[in-house]
C-alpha cells in the first residue's frame, strides 16, 4: 500500500507538472519546433518589419519571421492546401500569421497530446472572408464568394488543415489585441465646416487595423479648428498641429482623393453608373461599369446605347482631375467621351495603345459633375468594344489631407513628402501597402512592372530567351559580344546556360567614318570615306563633302546607352 501510494503521488506530481507546463507555457509552439519558436517571449532588437506590430517581444525566432515573409509559415501552409489567395487575401492572412508571434501566443494556439488547436477572432474571419472573395478554391476552381455562405464556414474550411486539428472562433472584441493602446492607434475624423464661425471639430476613432486594448482611451474631440488650413501635396494635417511631411511609403495630394485599386467601389469618390438607350433616352436596368480589380470597365451594351460613369464632387478649393484610360472600339464611331459639367473635355477616343492619361488642369471651387461615357453608334462593333479606367485622381476636395495614404501593393515610394507612388520595376514586387522599396524576386522567379508578387516560370529557357549586346570597338577593330536574358526574365534556367562572351570583329564603319582607337571616327572637313574604308580621303577639286549621319547596324548594344 505504501509503494502504491508513492506511485500515485509521483504520477500525480508528474501529471501536474506536465499540465502546468502546457497551460502556463506562453509560447507553446516551441514544443513543436524549438528552432523556430522560443519557449518564452523574448526581446529582439530588430524584429523584421513584416511582424513588428506588437513591439520587440516575440515568441518567434528570426527564422520564423522569414517564413512568414516567404508565405511558408504554419498559417500560410495550412491555408494554401485549400485556397489560392490573391494579394488582398494575403494582406489580411498575414495578420493571423503574425499573431502567432505575439508574446501571448498561448491565447491563440494550443499544443496538446491529441493535436493542435487554433483560435480565430470572428472579426478577423469577417474581414478575411470579405478580402478573399475572388480567391479560388483549389478543389473546385470556384471563387470564395460563390462557395461559402458565411465567414464562419469559410474560416473553418480553410484553416482546419495540418498542423491544426481544431479551430475555434472567439467573439471577444479585443481578441486580436496585440498591445495596449497608444495615441498612435487613433486617427481623427473632421466634421464639416461651420461657415458661420469658419471652424470645424475633430473626432478620434481607432485606426483601421489597430490591434490594441486598454491603455490610452479615445482622445477627447477638438473644437474651434480652422476650416481653411491648407497643406501642400506630400504633407498632412494632424488635428490641432501644423502640417507634417508624409513618411516614405506614403503619399498625400494635399486635399484630394485617388483611386487605383478597384476590388470594391471607393468610399472617397461618389461614383454612380448606368446605361442609356439613345432612341428613348431611358435607363437600361442591371447595366453599368463593372469592377475588374485593377480597373473598371464600361458595361456591356448594344448599338445606339451608352455606358455612363458619373461623379458629383464638391471642390472647396481650386483643383484638378486626371485619369488613366484605355479604349478598344470601332474607329471614329464608337469610343470614350469625358465631360465636366456637361462640357466636352475629351473628344471621342476609339483606340489607345495601352493606358493613356488625361488631365483637366484647372477646376474652380464649387460643385462639379464629371462624366465618362462609352458611346456606341447605330451599327458595327470592333475590338474589345469597351473602355477601361484604372486610375482617377481629384485634387481640391479638402483644404488638406488629415492622414497620408499608404502606397498600394505593387508600388513604392522611397522619399518623404511625396504626392505619388511609383510602380515596382520589373523583377521586383511589393506585397503589402506602405513600402519604401520594392523587394527583389528570387533568382528563379520574375515579375512585370507594378507587380504585387513574383511568378515562378514554367517554360524552359531557349535561345529565344537570350539577347546579345556588344562592347565598344577597340583599336584592333575587335569587340566583345556578351549575352543576357531578355527582360523581364520569364523562363526556367534549370537546364540552360548563357553562352560565354566572345571576341568578334567590329561591323564596318559606316560611310563618312573610319576605324579609330575608340571606335568609328568622323572624317574631317573636306574629306570622305566609303563604307569599310580604313582612312579618309580628300575630296577632288570641284567637289565637297556634305556632313551627314547614317546608322545601319542596330544590334542590341544601343539599348544599354
Amino acid at each position: 500500500q505504501t509503494s502504491t501510494a508513492m506511485l500515485r503521488a509521483v504520477s500525480f506530481f508528474f501529471l501536474f507538472t506536465l499540465l502546468h507546463f502546457v497551460v502556463s507555457n506562453p509560447c507553446p509552439l516551441s514544443r513543436l519546433n524549438n528552432t523556430l519558436f522560443y519557449d518564452t517571449s523574448t526581446h529582439i532588437n530588430n524584429i523584421p518589419p513584416v511582424c513588428n506590430s506588437f513591439g520587440d517581444e516575440t515568441c518567434c525566432q528570426t527564422s520564423y519571421h522569414q517564413l512568414i515573409a516567404d508565405r511558408s509559415d504554419l498559417i500560410s501552409q495550412a491555408v494554401i492546401r485549400t485556397l489560392e489567395p490573391d494579394s488582398s487575401c494575403w494582406e489580411v492572412l498575414r495578420e493571423e500569421s503574425c499573431l502567432i508571434c505575439s508574446p501571448e501566443q498561448s491565447k491563440w494556439v494550443g499544443v496538446h497530446s491529441y493535436g493542435n488547436s487554433l483560435v480565430l477572432c470572428l472579426d478577423f474571419c469577417k474581414r478575411l472572408y470579405s478580402s478573399c472573395q475572388d480567391s479560388l478554391l483549389r478543389s473546385t476552381r470556384e471563387p470564395v464568394k460563390s462557395s461559402f455562405s458565411s465567414p464562419d464556414d469559410f474560416c473553418f474550411s480553410i484553416f482546419r488543415s495540418e498542423p491544426w486539428t481544431s479551430v475555434d472562433l472567439s467573439e471577444d472584441s479585443n481578441c486580436f489585441a496585440t498591445h495596449a493602446c497608444t495615441k498612435d492607434d487613433y486617427t481623427a475624423i473632421f466634421s464639416g465646416c461651420n461657415y458661420a464661425t469658419k471652424t470645424r471639430e475633430a473626432f478620434f476613432v481607432k485606426k483601421e487595423g489597430a490591434r490594441c486594448a486598454g491603455g490610452i482611451g479615445t482622445p477627447q474631440k477638438l473644437t474651434g479648428l480652422p476650416c481653411e488650413f491648407p497643406c501642400p501635396p506630400g504633407q498632412f494635417l494632424p488635428p490641432g498641429t501644423e502640417c507634417q511631411d508624409c513618411a516614405a511609403g506614403t503619399f498625400s495630394l494635399g486635399g484630394g482623393a485617388r483611386v487605383d485599386r478597384w476590388k470594391t467601389w471607393p468610399s472617397n469618390l461618389p461614383l454612380n453608373s448606368y446605361c442609356l438607350n439613345h432612341d428613348h433616352n431611358d435607363i437600361i436596368p442591371d447595366c453599368g461599369w463593372t469592377l475588374q480589380n485593377t480597373s473598371i470597365k464600361s458595361g456591356h451594351i448594344n448599338d445606339s446605347q451608352s455606358s455612363v460613369l458619373e461623379a458629383p464632387i464638391l471642390l472647396v478649393v481650386g483643383g484638378y482631375l486626371r485619369f488613366s484610360f484605355s479604349v478598344s472600339a470601332e474607329l471614329n464611331f464608337d469610343g470614350l467621351l469625358f465631360y465636366v459639367d456637361d462640357v466636352l473635355q475629351l473628344a471621342l477616343t476609339s483606340v489607345t495603345l495601352g493606358f493613356r492619361e488625361f488631365k483637366v488642369v484647372h477646376l474652380n471651387p464649387g460643385f462639379h459633375t464629371f462624366k465618362w461615357v462609352y458611346y456606341k453608334d447605330p451599327s458595327i462593333s470592333q475590338g474589345e468594344d469597351a473602355a477601361m479606367i484604372n486610375m482617377i485622381e481629384v485634387s481640391g476636395t479638402k483644404w488638406s489631407d488629415e492622414t497620408c495614404t499608404l502606397c498600394p501593393p505593387g508600388t513604392y515610394n522611397g522619399e518623404k513628402r511625396s504626392n505619388t507612388c511609383h510602380p515596382c520595376p520589373a523583377g521586383t514586387y511589393s506585397d503589402v501597402p506602405g513600402l519604401a522599396t520594392c523587394k527583389p524576386c528570387a533568382p528563379n522567379q520574375y515579375s512585370l512592372q507594378g507587380a504585387d508578387s513574383c511568378i515562378t516560370p514554367s517554360n524552359p529557357c531557349t535561345n529565344q530567351s537570350v539577347r546579345s549586346f556588344y562592347s565598344e570597338c577597340g583599336p584592333d577593330a575587335k569587340r566583345v559580344k556578351s549575352y543576357d536574358f531578355v527582360t523581364p526574365h520569364s523562363c526556367d534556367t534549370t537546364n540552360f546556360q548563357l553562352p560565354h562572351d566572345e571576341t568578334v570583329d567590329c561591323e564596318p564603319c559606316p560611310p563618312g567614318t573610319v576605324q579609330g582607337e575608340s571606335g568609328c571616327v568622323k572624317c574631317g572637313r573636306g574629306e570622305y570615306a566609303e563604307k569599310g574604308w580604313n582612312e579618309c580621303k580628300p575630296c577632288l577639286a570641284g567637289s565637297s563633302a556634305a556632313p551627314s549621319q547614317r546608322w545601319e547596324f542596330f544590334d542590341q548594344s544601343w539599348t544599354r546607352s
